[in-house]
């Protein structure tokens, strides 16, 4: 008994320990953000859905409602794959493995849908401003190849190397992967930065009609359009500083979130402008000249179709036009929120 005693005894070193604790308080919290994003996601899919049957299904083929649907259903199915990830075993959890150990392909095509969503926008309140769209379109596209450039890395295996080796290989990944997520969440914030930015001044210098309680491009912009654009620019800006702040187990924990309430907000928006510029039955002044080349034919429907979607009716009628096209007793007043009463957005 007293050669047992004298034993020494096993020494638990407390960084160990906090780490395994860290570890797995960001694995429960990241399963509950999943859980609230898909929450909030499915709600709001099945709250408008009749709203996008009515204004994004009937339009089949446009550019517009494309982008729509995939950013809304590719975020769906994204945290819908995390959440089996995250609980289920069996045949579930393979499937949704290989799918999130390839890079969150999903979610790199949600957010370059939500992303271009906002680039159209730009594209239609500038008027078809080509070098501001086409430096949004340059920084979205370098965002998508890093994040397609870390899929390899994410996936690097350690088999056949010690036990040293295989510990440099993880720490080099992870600081390689940190500096390819700054890099990333800087080139979004850049992006929605700038969307705010054009959106702010072409709604501004823009002329609006402020007519039979219409309101202008720029009370459009300013209570939903720019304050949505800039929550998702916070939220980027916050995911690019956290990198460098943040616990690296607790970096990327609201990144599910963060591409709910994107979606979310930009969906929205897009159906508010639908539903706003279907009020009017002005003409745009956008079709009747079509005497084109096949592929400036193409170009040129495609232009057509983001201005009729993305930009206001306002912007693109006479005021003449607007005042005919208002239908007597139109109620102009109501929930913001509500696409029934969109010319309150």
């Amino acid at each position: 008994m007293s050669s047992n005693s004298a034993l020494p005894q096993p020494q638990v070193d407390p960084l160990v320990v906090q780490e395994i604790y860290n570890s797995q308080l960001a694995q429960v919290l990241n399963e509950y953000a999943a859980c609230v994003a898909l929450t909030l996601v499915a709600y709001d899919a099945l709250l408008t859905f009749h709203h996008q049957v009515e204004l994004v299904w009937g339009k089949k083929g446009s550019l517009g409602s494309i982008l729509y649907l995939l950013t809304l259903y590719a975020t769906l199915f994204y945290i819908i794959v995390s959440l089996i990830f995250l609980f289920m075993n069996g045949p579930l959890w393979y499937i949704s493995h290989s799918l999130m150990s390839r890079g969150n392909i999903l979610g790199i095509i949600s957010f370059m849908a939500v992303h271009g969503l906002l680039i159209l926008r730009v594209y239609a309140i500038s008027g078809g401003n080509r070098p501001i769209t086409s430096f949004l379109v340059l920084a979205l596209a370098a965002r998508g190849a890093l994040a397609v450039a870390t899929i390899p890395d994410s996936q690097c295996t350690n088999g056949g190397l010690a036990v040293k080796e295989v510990q440099d290989l993880e720490q080099n990944t992870q600081l390689n992967l940190a500096g390819v997520d700054i890099a990333e969440n800087t080139l979004a914030a850049v992006i929605d930065a700038a969307s705010i930015l054009v959106t702010l001044y072409y709604g501004r210098n823009s002329p609006g009609h402020a007519l039979l309680g219409i309101p202008t491009a720029t009370d459009l912009l300013f209570k939903h359009g720019i304050l949505r654009f800039l929550i998702i620019f916070i939220w980027e800006l916050k995911l690019a500083i956290g990198t460098k702040l943040i616990p690296s187990h607790f970096v990327d924990l609201d990144a599910v979130l963060q591409l709910c309430i994107s979606t979310i907000l930009v969906c929205r928006f897009v159906l508010e402008l639908r539903g706003l510029n279907n009020g009017y039955d002005g003409t745009s002044g956008l079709e009747g000249s079509r005497q084109f080349s096949l592929f400036k034919d193409i170009g040129q429907r495609i232009h057509e179709d983001v201005l009729n979607d993305f930009a206001l009716a306002s912007h693109l009628t006479s005021a003449t036009d607007i005042i005919d096209s208002i239908q007597p007793g139109q109620d102009q007043e109501g929930d913001p929120w509500s696409i029934r009463t969109l010319p309150q957005i």
